[in-house]
């Protein structure tokens, strides 16, 4: 088992939001709000941040988020 991830990408994982459209809010020494976007990278206009959410597997594709 290998994981390489940020605290926002982990609670993703962790909080189980698999699917696209789910989102998860992570408080800490700040407030991030991570969207899944599915296998679709999705460039926001409005000054949100799009990130890698995870990988499960070396053959599985790339799921990505809004943050």
């Amino acid at each position: 088992m290998m994981l390489l991830g940020g605290d926002q990408q982990s609670a993703l994982v962790g909080q189980q939001c698999f699917d696209r459209g789910q989102m998860k809010n992570t408080f800490g020494t700040g407030q991030f709000l991570l969207l899944n976007t599915g296998k679709e990278m999705i460039m926001s206009d409005k000054g949100l941040l799009t990130t890698v959410g995870y990988k499960m597997g070396i053959d599985d594709p790339v799921t990505y988020a809004i943050e």
